[in-house]
């Protein structure tokens, strides 16, 4: 069996290291902006001879 001292023992351990983790600077800060640019992408355009639900039409 595990006595008091023990359990009492594990949860402050797990407070301590819950309260280093949400108190660390990394989570506290901003994302930093990327310096890389992406152009807009748009909808493809329907090639000729399709109808919208993209089967082949017959002539």
């Amino acid at each position: 069996m595990i006595d008091t001292g023990t359990l009492i023992l594990a949860h402050l351990l797990l407070a301590w290291a819950a309260l280093r983790v949400f108190n660390s600077p990394d989570l506290n800060t901003e994302p930093q902006r990327s310096k890389r640019q992406f152009k807009q992408v748009g909808p493809k355009a329907r090639p000729f001879g399709l109808d919208p639900s993209g089967k082949r039409r017959r002539a």
